[in-house]
C-alpha cells in the first residue's frame, strides 16, 4: 500500500471491516504492507471465503482518505483425514471376512473421491480392504497367517493409508495395531503304520504315536485308543505314546483274522 500528501506529510494506514483480525500492516520503507496475521485461519471452505477490508490512509494534520479491498481465497487441495492410530485385537486363525475394524475417511473439499489401501505391515495377506464411497473395511483374509506362536510378538501393525483424487492427490495414514488372542488349538497326530513279528510276547513295544501340539509341542499331551479292531489287542502308553501287545494270542500271521489290525487314537493336550 501506498498513499501521497499534497503536504509531504507522513502517511499511516489502519483497516475496518476485518472483523477477524487476519490482516496485519508492515512498514516497508515510505510503504505499507498487508499481510496475512501470523494466527489468522484462512480456509476455503469456511465461511466466508472472501474478506472486505477497508484502509485509511491519515497524514499527521488528521486528515485522511479510504480505499475498499475485497480479499479472495483461492481454494487448494486440503488433504484427506483419517481417525488417530488405534489397536484392536482378535483370536488367532480368525474365519476370513472376520471384520477387524471399520475406518471412517474424510476430506474437507467437496466431491473429492477417497481411494484406502494398507500400504505396509500386511505379512502374509492376513487382512483385506472392502470400500464403500469413504468406508473403508479392514477383514480377515487369510486365517492361516493370524497364528499367535508365529506372528512376531502377536501382532500386526497395519499403516493405512487414504489418497484423494484432487490436484496434487494428497493422502493421510494411520497406524492400526492388531493383537492376536491366543486360542487352544488341537493337537495333531499322524497316520502311523506299524508292524510285530507274529507271536510276540505281551509287554513288547511294537512303536509310539507320534503327536504335536501347537502351544505345547509333543510334551503334557494324553493318548487313548478310542477305536478299532486292535482295541484289546494292543495298549498304548498314555504318557508317551508307546504301543505295546496285550494278548499274544491274537498275533498270527497265518490267520487272515489276526494278521492286521487298526487302531484309532485320540490325543487331547
Amino acid at each position: 500500500l501506498s498513499a501521497t500528501d499534497p503536504d509531504g506529510d507522513a502517511m499511516t494506514f489502519c483497516r475496518t471491516g476485518d472483523s477477524g483480525c487476519r490482516f496485519d500492516f508492515v512498514e516497508a520503507g515510505s510503504d505499507w504492507v498487508m499481510q496475512v496475521a501470523a494466527d489468522a485461519e484462512l480456509d476455503f471452505e469456511a465461511n466466508p471465503n472472501s474478506f472486505s477490508v477497508t484502509v485509511t490512509a491519515t497524514d499527521a494534520k488528521g486528515a485522511g482518505s479510504d480505499q475498499d479491498f475485497t480479499i479472495t481465497l483461492t481454494d487448494l487441495n486440503d488433504a484427506p483425514e483419517l481417525p488417530a492410530d488405534t489397536e484392536v485385537s482378535i483370536d488367532e486363525h480368525a474365519n476370513a471376512a472376520t471384520e477387524v475394524l471399520t475406518v471412517e475417511g474424510t476430506d474437507p473439499d467437496a466431491g473429492q473421491t477417497l481411494s484406502f489401501e494398507i500400504a505396509s505391515g500386511n505379512t502374509g495377506d492376513a487382512f483385506q480392504l472392502d470400500v464403500t464411497d469413504r468406508t473403508a473395511i479392514i477383514s480377515v483374509k487369510t486365517p492361516l497367517a493370524l497364528d499367535y506362536e508365529t506372528v512376531p510378538n502377536n501382532t500386526f501393525t497395519l499403516e493405512i493409508t487414504v489418497k484423494d483424487n484432487g490436484t496434487p492427490e494428497r493422502t493421510a495414514t494411520m497406524t492400526v495395531t492388531v493383537t492376536l488372542r491366543d486360542v487352544n488349538e488341537p493337537p495333531s497326530v499322524a497316520t502311523t503304520n506299524l508292524s510285530v513279528p507274529e507271536n510276540s510276547l505281551e509287554d513288547t513295544l511294537v512303536g509310539t504315536v507320534l503327536a504335536t501340539d501347537p502351544e505345547q509341542g509333543a510334551s503334557g499331551l494324553t493318548f487313548t485308543i478310542t477305536g478299532g479292531t486292535g482295541q484289546g489287542v494292543f495298549a498304548i502308553d498314555a504318557a508317551t505314546g508307546d504301543v505295546t501287545v496285550v494278548d499274544s494270542t491274537a498275533l498270527d500271521f497265518e490267520n487272515a483274522d489276526k494278521d492286521e489290525y487298526t487302531l484309532a487314537i485320540q490325543v487331547t493336550d
